[in-house]
């Protein structure tokens, strides 16, 4: 039974993001999100979700909910999407950009996983995958590479309008 639950809730992901889709090309609405950059050594974890642009590797993340830190927001999203616990997180800057006519402000967040064993939600997760920073799968989102190069040179990137 539940499987069936996660897989309804999964099917119905795709036409909710449709309507979703609407509704920014008409409002034109503002959200702040959170991308985090989850390290093993110099490897990060890219995620493909099952809804929205789906053949784009992406970092895990979502929204920062109201009255919720950028960090508790990271923290709460990886374990969410992946199922573990990262320690060391902090912050990498920020990029505003729009996206399917929603303005998007990403705050980029990194932590360090003890492992590389992952849970991916397969609800909201096609696909969750290791990868080398020297090897970064295309196509991707445009705000991977330099949240990644961020999160491994252990540098923060300078706010992007």
């Amino acid at each position: 039974m539940r499987d069936l639950i996660r897989t309804l809730h999964r099917l119905a992901l795709r036409p909710a993001y449709r309507i979703l889709q609407v509704y920014w090309f008409v409002a034109r609405p503002r959200a702040n999100g959170v991308k985090c950059v989850v390290m093993h050594g110099d490897r990060i974890v890219l995620v493909r979700h099952t809804y929205g642009r789906r053949r784009l590797w992406d970092l895990p993340g979502g929204g920062i909910k109201r009255g919720e830190t950028t960090l508790a927001a990271a923290r709460r999203e990886v374990a969410e999407e992946l199922g573990v616990e990262l320690t060391g997180w902090r912050e990498l800057g920020r990029t505003d950009r729009i996206v399917n006519h929603k303005r998007n402000r990403l705050y980029g967040c990194a932590g360090l996983a003890a492992g590389e064993a992952i849970t991916p939600d397969r609800v909201e997760i096609a696909e969750a995958r290791w990868f080398a920073r020297s090897s970064l799968p295309e196509p991707r989102t445009p705000w991977v590479a330099p949240f990644a190069a961020a999160a491994l040179a252990n540098t923060v990137q300078p706010d992007r309008a």
